[in-house]
């Protein structure tokens, strides 16, 4: 009986000891994720980036660009077929607006410091410069393949995100921001390499009010954006 004790006892620790050297930390994820970007020196040299691409749902297919200014400016554009502008929101790192149409759009208190971390091109470039709390949280299937869990929280615990990072690739696979007015999913997909550097050309984004889909059909780094393209006003 002893002997039958002692193994199991052995296999358990074994067991546990084997799970614990299989699971890494939400550091080696991100890390992993980075790498796999390009890696943080070569992300450390864009300075800007900015897309061009479609944004569609069941009613309507409309055009969309996206700058982003390092380290914390971030300007959206969406127009319509006539060219005229139905969306637009800029962050200049302090501060966030946002119109839709001709009404503005404000920013919950609530939501800020989210939309103001939205503003980073990447965010895991500058968690602990902007004293952003990460833990890894198992692991769950996206899409049919499984992917590191790590949740995202200001230093209070306030949920900021959770991000699912592919465990076989690496590559960030789903966000879900945890906005006041409920979750809003996306989901990123179609990577591929523009000057070095891995990029989405897919992501279908899921809130309250629908289904959200993205296209993009070109990417630019580099291009000496000004700070007065990221004005808020």
């Amino acid at each position: 009986m002893k002997k039958l004790l002692l193994v199991l006892t052995l296999s358990i620790v074994y067991s546990l000891t084997a799970s614990a050297q299989q699971s890494p930390s939400a550091d080696e994820v991100i890390n992993k994720y980075i790498k796999v970007l390009g890696g943080k020196e070569a992300l450390e040299k864009i300075k800007d980036i900015s897309a061009q691409s479609t944004i569609s749902n069941n009613s309507a297919s409309n055009k969309q660009i996206w700058k982003y200014k390092i380290p914390d400016k971030r300007l959206v554009v969406i127009n319509d077929g006539t060219g005229k502008i139905i969306y637009w929101q800029v962050i200049d790192g302090k501060q966030v607006t946002a119109k839709f149409g001709d009404s503005p759009m404000p920013t919950k208190p609530a939501d800020l410091q989210l939309e103001l971390l939205n503003g980073q091109w990447i965010p895991e470039l500058n968690l602990k410069k902007n004293n952003v709390k990460y833990s890894l949280e198992g692991t769950e299937a996206i899409k049919g393949k499984q992917a590191y869990k790590i949740a995202y929280t200001l230093a209070n615990g306030t949920a900021l995100w959770t991000s699912y990072y592919d465990t076989q690739v690496g590559l960030l696979v789903r966000t879900v921001y945890a906005y006041q007015d409920g979750p809003l999913t996306m989901d990123i997909s179609d990577y591929r390499a523009v000057n070095g550097i891995q990029l989405p050309y897919h992501s279908i984004d899921t809130n309250s009010t629908g289904q959200y889909v993205t296209q993009v059909s070109k990417y630019e780094f580099n291009t000496g954006l000004s700070d007065e393209e990221f004005v808020v006003k």
